[in-house]
């Protein structure tokens, strides 16, 4: 076929912009070593950037949008000398949040996930990479309990994984085509959740169009864990509302917030009574069943739930990205999710293995980056064993700093602070408030603060595959010093 005088004219006349050629690329990337090895050797003594840093960080990063490109080398400077030092580590003196600690090793099959660039949409797109991802998910269901037919699929995090596994669940559940009219028919669907659930699931009902009225926010105990009387007297009213239709229980094995962990047999058991979809968010404790600790015998039924929810780059050691959803019948999943389209009929076909399967009928996202890769590297070279000691680590340290809190008189340790988290406060209001304050100045030591019922607490979450009981220790010496300063 030939081609237009005036269209091959045009086509010639735009100059191909420059290319970073694979050789100049395995250079450049030989070049970043010393910037590598200087983020992973990040010790304790790296400072922390604070709110007072924030103004300084954005006048050094902001700059108008490029219209001539740049060199590589003059982009990478950039990044060392203007980016980096506004970024704060999650070393061994933080304690914020729920702490990322990914291994060197979940680091290195990140790493290559870009590098491969393979497509999860489907089998046809990449038959070993499809199997991998398929293969994690099977072993972190047998991990969690489930067994025969449950199957899952990976998302950004936590937060998309729970909006999935509701949603799925809802389509399962509700006695009518969701998929055709909606999820609000001729009744409302209700939801049931802890004052501790995280606000994901908030989030989560809002986007599926059900709303703040939908959900029921139920009473916490001393604990932290669903009061299952105030639960179940909640459904009961709602049944006698010819305009609702109770739903889905939705349960907690590690709040962010404290750790706690709902219980899970009493939430099956109500579950069953009122013949209610059950879901669990483990996001962040689903996989101290693999611990042994004590605490993990309060995970061993997480199985008996109808969706479970993990993350990965928090007690399986990856970088962030590795939220999973997970059904017990791997079939409902795939009618929640499963649509035809035109461009999509090459890869329709009856073949469907134990673990090769097409992503797209799994979850939501149709292109998405490869995670299985980093969490199956992480599993063959830890094993097991390995990863059940590093959790088991950290709840230990865990123990230990809560003696150390009980043992001082001054000290409130919360009774609801659980798994890795401990919540604790001053018992003089005053001190501890101007405690707080002070603390999130501190440039060598990230310590969190929460509130529990409306009150003020420290909160400390300890996560790591380096940490040890001197830096707990010295945590633990830190806070007191801060204390008898104020």
């Amino acid at each position: 076929m030939e081609l237009s005088d005036e269209n091959e004219r045009k086509f010639n006349s735009i100059i191909k912009p420059k290319k970073l050629e694979n050789e100049k690329f395995w250079q450049m990337l030989l070049n970043s070593k010393n910037l590598i090895l200087g983020m992973l050797d990040q010790d304790s003594n790296h400072e922390l950037n604070t709110f007072d840093d924030f103004i300084k960080i954005e006048e050094e990063i902001y700059t108008e949008l490029p219209n001539e490109g740049k060199n590589i080398e003059e982009i990478l400077e950039t990044i060392k000398l203007k980016i980096v030092p506004g970024f704060n580590y999650e070393n061994n003196n933080f304690f914020g949040y729920i702490p990322r600690s990914p291994t060197n090793v979940s680091k290195l099959g990140d790493m290559l996930v870009p590098i491969f660039d393979q497509y999860l949409g489907n089998s046809i797109g990449s038959p070993s990479a499809t199997a991998i991802e398929g293969l994690v998910v099977k072993w972190i269901g047998q991990m969690l309990g489930y067994e025969g037919g449950f199957f899952g699929s990976f998302t950004i995090g936590g937060s998309d994984a729970n909006l999935q596994a509701i949603y799925s669940g809802l389509v399962a559940k509700l006695p009518w085509d969701v998929k055709k009219l909606g999820m609000i028919n001729n009744k409302r669907p209700i939801v049931y959740c802890s004052d501790q659930t995280h606000l994901c699931i908030k989030k989560a009902m809002m986007m599926l169009g059900l709303g703040r009225n939908s959900l029921r926010i139920i009473d916490t105990n001393d604990n932290l864990e669903i009061d299952k009387e105030i639960l179940i007297s909640t459904i009961e009213d709602d049944l006698k509302n010819p305009k609702l239709i109770p739903i889905m229980i939705i349960g907690n094995v590690g709040t962010t917030n404290s750790g706690s962990i709902d219980d899970i047999i009493g939430l099956n058991d109500i579950s069953e009574k009122y013949n209610l979809w059950f879901h669990i968010d483990a996001s962040y404790g689903g996989f101290a069943i693999l611990s042994n600790h004590s605490i993990s015998k309060h995970i061993k039924k997480i199985g008996l739930a109808d969706s479970i929810v993990v993350d990965t780059h928090k007690w399986l050691f990856t970088p962030m990205e590795g939220g999973l959803t997970l059904l017990k019948n791997g079939d409902l999943l795939k009618n929640a999710f499963s649509y035809k389209a035109e461009y999509l009929e090459d890869t329709y076909f009856n073949f469907d293995t134990k673990i090769m399967k097409n992503f797209s009928d799994y979850g939501m996202a149709l292109s998405r980056k490869w995670r299985g890769i980093m969490i199956w590297m992480n599993i063959q070279f830890y094993g097991l064993e390995g990863i059940s000691k590093l959790i088991t680590r950290n709840i230990i340290l865990a123990d230990i700093l809560k003696n150390m809190i009980n043992s001082n008189p001054d000290l409130y340790l919360h009774p609801g602070s659980n798994l890795g988290v401990v919540c604790f406060k001053h018992i003089n209001h005053q001190i501890n408030t101007k405690f707080i304050s002070r603390i999130q100045q501190n440039r060598t030591l990230k310590i969190g603060y929460t509130k529990i019922k409306n009150e003020k607490y420290c909160r400390i979450s300890i996560l790591g595959e380096d940490l040890d009981i001197e830096i707990i220790k010295n945590v633990y010496q830190e806070i007191i010093n801060n204390f008898k300063e104020i």
